[in-house]
Protein backbone atom coordinates (compact mmCIF):
# COMPACT_ATOMS: atom_id res chain seq x y z
CA UNK A 1 0.00 0.00 0.00
CA UNK A 2 1.53 3.44 -1.15
CA UNK A 3 1.88 6.71 0.72
CA UNK A 4 -0.94 8.05 -0.95
CA UNK A 5 -3.99 5.24 0.14
CA UNK A 6 -2.25 4.99 3.50
CA UNK A 7 -3.35 8.50 3.73
CA UNK A 8 -6.47 8.30 2.38
CA UNK A 9 -7.58 5.32 4.32
CA UNK A 10 -6.72 7.16 7.57
CA UNK A 11 -8.50 10.23 5.67
CA UNK A 12 -11.65 7.40 6.04
CA UNK A 13 -10.62 6.91 9.79
CA UNK A 14 -10.55 10.31 11.01
CA UNK A 15 -14.34 11.43 9.88
CA UNK A 16 -15.41 7.06 11.27
CA UNK A 17 -14.54 8.47 14.08
CA UNK A 18 -16.31 11.72 14.35
CA UNK A 19 -19.45 10.11 13.42
CA UNK A 20 -18.73 7.48 15.82
CA UNK A 21 -18.17 10.41 18.36
CA UNK A 22 -21.02 12.23 17.68
CA UNK A 23 -23.43 9.02 17.89
CA UNK A 24 -21.87 7.78 21.56
CA UNK A 25 -22.67 11.26 22.07
CA UNK A 26 -26.08 11.44 21.57
CA UNK A 27 -26.60 7.70 22.61
CA UNK A 28 -25.07 8.95 26.20
CA UNK A 29 -26.73 12.44 26.36
CA UNK A 30 -30.32 10.68 25.83
CA UNK A 31 -31.09 10.13 29.18
CA UNK A 32 -29.71 13.29 30.62
CA UNK A 33 -30.79 15.46 27.86
CA UNK A 34 -34.63 13.78 28.55
CA UNK A 35 -34.16 14.39 32.65
CA UNK A 36 -33.32 18.28 31.94
CA UNK A 37 -36.16 18.45 29.40
CA UNK A 38 -38.65 16.95 32.00
CA UNK A 39 -37.19 19.08 34.09
CA UNK A 40 -37.65 22.21 32.40
CA UNK A 41 -41.19 21.33 31.64
CA UNK A 42 -42.07 20.93 35.45
CA UNK A 43 -40.42 24.67 35.76
CA UNK A 44 -42.20 26.00 32.72
CA UNK A 45 -45.28 24.49 34.21
CA UNK A 46 -45.14 25.67 37.52
CA UNK A 47 -44.86 29.24 36.33
CA UNK A 48 -48.06 28.53 34.06
CA UNK A 49 -49.75 27.88 37.54
CA UNK A 50 -48.07 30.67 39.09
CA UNK A 51 -48.81 33.04 35.82
CA UNK A 52 -52.93 31.95 36.70
CA UNK A 53 -53.24 32.87 40.29
CA UNK A 54 -51.62 35.10 42.81
CA UNK A 55 -48.60 34.10 44.30
CA UNK A 56 -45.96 35.84 46.79
CA UNK A 57 -42.39 37.18 45.05
CA UNK A 58 -40.42 34.87 47.35
CA UNK A 59 -42.05 31.53 44.94
CA UNK A 60 -41.50 33.25 42.14
CA UNK A 61 -38.18 33.87 42.49
CA UNK A 62 -37.62 30.33 43.49
CA UNK A 63 -39.33 29.48 40.13
CA UNK A 64 -37.29 31.61 37.89
CA UNK A 65 -33.93 30.50 39.84
CA UNK A 66 -34.53 26.99 39.24
CA UNK A 67 -35.48 28.07 35.53
CA UNK A 68 -32.07 30.09 35.21
CA UNK A 69 -30.14 27.11 37.05
CA UNK A 70 -31.35 24.35 34.74
CA UNK A 71 -31.23 26.30 31.73
CA UNK A 72 -27.19 26.78 32.55
CA UNK A 73 -26.66 23.05 33.16
CA UNK A 74 -28.68 22.27 29.82
CA UNK A 75 -26.11 24.34 28.27
CA UNK A 76 -23.26 23.46 29.84
CA UNK A 77 -23.62 19.70 29.15
CA UNK A 78 -24.95 20.35 25.67
CA UNK A 79 -21.61 22.55 24.91
CA UNK A 80 -19.20 19.72 26.34
CA UNK A 81 -20.77 17.18 24.83
CA UNK A 82 -20.63 18.70 21.18
CA UNK A 83 -16.95 20.30 22.17
CA UNK A 84 -15.81 16.86 23.15
CA UNK A 85 -16.01 14.94 19.78
CA UNK A 86 -15.03 18.47 17.86
CA UNK A 87 -11.65 18.70 19.48
CA UNK A 88 -11.03 15.23 18.77
CA UNK A 89 -11.49 15.75 14.98
CA UNK A 90 -9.61 18.72 14.81
CA UNK A 91 -6.42 17.13 16.67
CA UNK A 92 -6.55 14.16 14.73
CA UNK A 93 -6.61 16.20 11.14
CA UNK A 94 -4.13 18.41 12.96
CA UNK A 95 -2.14 15.27 13.37
CA UNK A 96 -2.18 14.60 9.85
CA UNK A 97 -1.26 17.96 8.02
CA UNK A 98 2.27 18.24 10.51
CA UNK A 99 3.06 14.69 9.15
CA UNK A 100 2.67 12.87 12.03
CA UNK A 101 1.56 9.65 9.96
CA UNK A 102 3.74 10.30 7.44
CA UNK A 103 4.00 12.29 4.40
CA UNK A 104 0.74 13.98 3.59
CA UNK A 105 -0.26 14.23 -0.26
CA UNK A 106 -0.57 17.49 -1.57
CA UNK A 107 -3.97 16.95 -3.38
CA UNK A 108 -5.13 15.56 0.79
CA UNK A 109 -3.87 19.35 2.38
CA UNK A 110 -6.72 21.11 0.88
CA UNK A 111 -9.69 18.96 2.21
CA UNK A 112 -7.91 18.31 5.63
CA UNK A 113 -7.21 22.01 5.95
CA UNK A 114 -11.01 22.71 5.16
CA UNK A 115 -12.03 20.09 7.91
CA UNK A 116 -9.87 21.53 10.66
CA UNK A 117 -10.72 25.03 10.13
CA UNK A 118 -14.61 23.91 10.08
CA UNK A 119 -14.09 22.27 13.71
CA UNK A 120 -12.34 25.35 14.52
CA UNK A 121 -15.09 27.19 14.01
CA UNK A 122 -17.27 25.17 15.91
CA UNK A 123 -15.07 24.72 19.21
CA UNK A 124 -14.79 28.71 19.60
CA UNK A 125 -18.50 29.19 18.80
CA UNK A 126 -19.45 26.44 21.34
CA UNK A 127 -16.65 27.54 23.68
CA UNK A 128 -18.08 31.24 23.47
CA UNK A 129 -21.90 29.91 24.47
CA UNK A 130 -20.70 28.13 27.31
CA UNK A 131 -18.54 31.17 28.54
CA UNK A 132 -21.46 33.64 28.06
CA UNK A 133 -23.66 31.66 30.00
CA UNK A 134 -21.08 31.06 33.15
CA UNK A 135 -20.11 34.65 32.82
CA UNK A 136 -23.68 36.08 32.98
CA UNK A 137 -24.50 33.61 36.05
CA UNK A 138 -21.11 34.64 37.27
CA UNK A 139 -19.94 30.77 37.58
CA UNK A 140 -16.39 31.71 35.68
CA UNK A 141 -13.58 30.37 38.05
CA UNK A 142 -10.12 31.58 37.63
CA UNK A 143 -6.59 29.83 39.13
CA UNK A 144 -4.24 32.20 38.40
CA UNK A 145 -0.74 30.99 38.27
CA UNK A 146 2.67 32.47 36.76
CA UNK A 147 3.82 30.96 33.93
CA UNK A 148 5.49 32.37 30.02
CA UNK A 149 3.04 34.48 27.82
CA UNK A 150 5.47 33.24 25.12
CA UNK A 151 5.43 29.78 25.24
CA UNK A 152 1.47 29.31 25.58
CA UNK A 153 1.46 32.71 22.61
CA UNK A 154 3.52 30.15 20.46
CA UNK A 155 1.58 27.32 21.50
CA UNK A 156 -1.73 29.20 19.36
CA UNK A 157 -0.09 30.29 17.13
CA UNK A 158 1.06 26.99 15.77
CA UNK A 159 -2.53 25.85 16.24
CA UNK A 160 -3.65 29.10 13.63
CA UNK A 161 -0.94 27.82 10.92
CA UNK A 162 -3.35 25.30 9.36
CA UNK A 163 -6.01 27.98 9.00
CA UNK A 164 -3.29 30.87 8.17
CA UNK A 165 -2.25 28.35 5.53
CA UNK A 166 -5.31 28.05 4.14
CA UNK A 167 -5.63 31.45 3.54
CA UNK A 168 -2.42 31.90 1.84
CA UNK A 169 -1.38 34.61 4.48
CA UNK A 170 2.03 34.62 6.59
CA UNK A 171 1.38 34.06 10.90
CA UNK A 172 4.38 34.61 12.53
CA UNK A 173 5.33 35.31 15.78
CA UNK A 174 8.87 37.37 17.45
CA UNK A 175 10.36 35.20 20.20
CA UNK A 176 13.13 36.07 22.23
CA UNK A 177 10.95 37.91 25.42
CA UNK A 178 10.43 35.24 27.95
CA UNK A 179 8.33 37.29 30.00
CA UNK A 180 6.48 35.74 33.10
CA UNK A 181 3.05 36.93 34.18
CA UNK A 182 -0.08 36.33 36.26
CA UNK A 183 -2.92 34.75 34.94
CA UNK A 184 -5.43 31.81 34.56
CA UNK A 185 -3.62 30.09 31.89
CA UNK A 186 -6.74 28.25 29.79
CA UNK A 187 -8.47 31.59 29.73
CA UNK A 188 -5.10 33.38 28.59
CA UNK A 189 -5.00 30.74 25.58
CA UNK A 190 -8.76 31.36 25.01
CA UNK A 191 -8.25 34.93 24.52
CA UNK A 192 -5.22 34.87 22.29
CA UNK A 193 -6.86 31.66 20.25
CA UNK A 194 -9.61 34.67 19.64
CA UNK A 195 -7.62 37.35 18.87
CA UNK A 196 -5.02 35.95 16.93
CA UNK A 197 -7.97 33.56 15.28
CA UNK A 198 -9.82 37.20 14.40
CA UNK A 199 -6.35 38.88 12.86
CA UNK A 200 -6.48 35.12 10.72
CA UNK A 201 -9.98 35.26 9.73
CA UNK A 202 -10.41 39.22 8.70
CA UNK A 203 -7.24 39.02 6.39
CA UNK A 204 -7.89 38.19 2.92
CA UNK A 205 -3.71 38.87 2.13
CA UNK A 206 -0.26 40.01 3.79
CA UNK A 207 0.21 38.82 6.67
CA UNK A 208 -0.56 38.57 10.82
CA UNK A 209 2.55 39.46 13.10
CA UNK A 210 2.77 39.03 16.76
CA UNK A 211 4.91 40.56 19.41
CA UNK A 212 5.95 41.35 22.83
CA UNK A 213 6.30 44.18 25.08
CA UNK A 214 6.14 45.82 28.35
CA UNK A 215 4.83 48.07 29.74
CA UNK A 216 5.05 49.24 33.15
CA UNK A 217 3.80 46.83 35.06
CA UNK A 218 2.48 44.97 32.56
CA UNK A 219 3.18 42.33 29.55
CA UNK A 220 1.46 42.37 26.10
CA UNK A 221 0.79 40.42 23.10
CA UNK A 222 0.42 42.93 20.27
CA UNK A 223 -0.87 41.00 17.16
CA UNK A 224 -0.56 43.45 13.90
CA UNK A 225 -2.37 42.54 10.51
CA UNK A 226 -2.72 43.61 7.05
CA UNK A 227 -6.38 42.89 7.05
CA UNK A 228 -9.26 44.47 5.95
CA UNK A 229 -9.37 47.44 8.61
CA UNK A 230 -12.37 48.57 10.57
CA UNK A 231 -14.65 51.38 10.07
CA UNK A 232 -14.33 54.32 12.65
CA UNK A 233 -18.04 54.27 13.16
CA UNK A 234 -17.69 50.61 13.92
CA UNK A 235 -14.55 50.59 16.51
CA UNK A 236 -16.80 51.35 19.20
CA UNK A 237 -18.77 48.45 18.95
CA UNK A 238 -16.41 45.72 18.68
CA UNK A 239 -16.51 44.50 22.55
CA UNK A 240 -20.11 44.67 22.62
CA UNK A 241 -22.27 41.42 22.82
CA UNK A 242 -23.97 39.68 20.03
CA UNK A 243 -22.10 42.79 17.26
CA UNK A 244 -21.26 41.92 13.90
CA UNK A 245 -19.69 44.89 12.09
CA UNK A 246 -20.15 46.40 8.59
CA UNK A 247 -18.34 45.26 5.66
CA UNK A 248 -18.64 42.33 3.14
CA UNK A 249 -15.79 40.18 5.05
CA UNK A 250 -17.51 40.54 8.22
CA UNK A 251 -20.92 40.15 7.11
CA UNK A 252 -20.30 37.04 5.30
CA UNK A 253 -18.09 35.46 8.85
CA UNK A 254 -19.78 33.03 11.15
CA UNK A 255 -19.44 33.66 14.50
CA UNK A 256 -21.46 34.27 17.67
CA UNK A 257 -20.30 37.82 18.19
CA UNK A 258 -19.25 37.10 21.63
CA UNK A 259 -15.00 36.36 21.46
CA UNK A 260 -14.05 39.90 22.06
CA UNK A 261 -16.58 40.82 24.42
CA UNK A 262 -15.60 37.92 26.71
CA UNK A 263 -11.84 38.46 25.89
CA UNK A 264 -11.93 41.77 27.35
CA UNK A 265 -14.49 41.01 30.34
CA UNK A 266 -12.06 37.89 30.97
CA UNK A 267 -8.75 40.03 30.65
CA UNK A 268 -10.15 42.61 33.31
CA UNK A 269 -11.12 40.32 35.65
CA UNK A 270 -7.31 39.23 35.67
CA UNK A 271 -6.03 42.66 35.47
CA UNK A 272 -5.24 43.03 32.21
CA UNK A 273 -7.06 44.08 29.18
CA UNK A 274 -7.86 43.86 25.66
CA UNK A 275 -8.08 46.97 23.14
CA UNK A 276 -7.83 48.07 19.48
CA UNK A 277 -4.70 50.17 19.64
CA UNK A 278 -5.03 51.20 15.56
CA UNK A 279 -7.07 49.92 13.00
CA UNK A 280 -7.06 51.92 9.30
CA UNK A 281 -9.56 50.46 6.49
CA UNK A 282 -8.10 48.61 4.06
CA UNK A 283 -4.54 48.77 5.89
CA UNK A 284 -5.14 46.40 8.63
CA UNK A 285 -5.26 46.79 12.64
CA UNK A 286 -3.49 46.35 16.17
CA UNK A 287 -4.76 44.44 18.84
CA UNK A 288 -3.20 44.57 22.34
CA UNK A 289 -3.39 41.83 25.10
CA UNK A 290 -2.33 42.75 28.15
CA UNK A 291 -1.46 40.82 31.36
CA UNK A 292 -0.10 41.41 34.97
CA UNK A 293 3.45 40.91 35.11
CA UNK A 294 4.34 38.20 37.33
CA UNK A 295 5.10 39.31 41.00
CA UNK A 296 3.95 43.14 39.87
CA UNK A 297 1.68 45.03 42.74
CA UNK A 298 -1.31 44.46 39.66
CA UNK A 299 -0.65 41.03 39.98
CA UNK A 300 -0.58 41.05 43.82
CA UNK A 301 -3.88 43.17 44.16
CA UNK A 302 -5.87 41.05 41.14
CA UNK A 303 -4.97 37.79 42.92
CA UNK A 304 -6.67 39.68 46.31
CA UNK A 305 -9.81 40.66 44.81
CA UNK A 306 -10.32 37.76 42.64
CA UNK A 307 -9.75 35.36 46.40
CA UNK A 308 -12.43 37.86 48.10
CA UNK A 309 -15.21 37.35 45.05
CA UNK A 310 -14.42 33.48 44.95
CA UNK A 311 -15.08 33.58 49.28
CA UNK A 312 -18.21 35.38 48.76
CA UNK A 313 -19.40 33.88 46.02
CA UNK A 314 -19.17 30.01 48.07
CA UNK A 315 -20.46 32.09 51.10
CA UNK A 316 -23.57 33.12 49.31
CA UNK A 317 -23.78 29.40 47.66
CA UNK A 318 -23.87 27.79 50.58
CA UNK A 319 -26.36 30.30 52.15
CA UNK A 320 -28.87 29.38 49.30
CA UNK A 321 -28.73 25.56 50.03
CA UNK A 322 -29.48 26.20 53.80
Amino acid sequence: MGTSEVLFFLCGITLSLAVYFIVVVLKKSNTKNNAVIDELEEIKKSVSELQSQPTGANEVHHIDKNLDQTKDEFISFVSHELRAPMGAVKGLVSMMLKGDYGPTPERFRQPLAHVYVSAERQIRMINDILNISRFQSGRIRYTLLEFSLEQVTIQVVEEQQPVARQRRITLSVATGTDTKVQGDDIWVKQILDNVIGNAVKFTEEGSVTVTFRTRGDLAEVVVTDSGIGIDLKDQEKLFMKFQKLSGTLLQKTIGTGLGLYISREVSRKMGGDVRLERSDPGKGSTFVFSLPRAGSEIAAQTSSILEKQMLLSFNNSVGQQK
